[in-house]
């Protein structure tokens, strides 16, 4: 019977790890997600700083 419990045992312990690694899975999916707008928001201050400063296309600024 011993045979048995640790059969048990190690299959308890996959079920957990592979619990675990699911719930891993998906909360680094969220954190994807979230670091992608957080890049598109960079990405969009980047674009207005370099608009209003750098950037000219209508030759409003004279100190260009």
């Amino acid at each position: 019977m011993a045979t048995l419990n640790i059969a048990d045992q190690r299959v308890t312990e996959l079920q957990e790890a592979l619990q675990a690694a699911l719930q891993a899975s998906s909360r680094l999916q969220t954190m994807m997600r979230e670091l992608a707008r957080v890049d598109e928001a960079l990405q969009q201050a980047c674009e207005a700083i370099y608009n209003a400063t750098l950037y000219d296309p209508a030759g409003e600024r004279d100190d260009v």
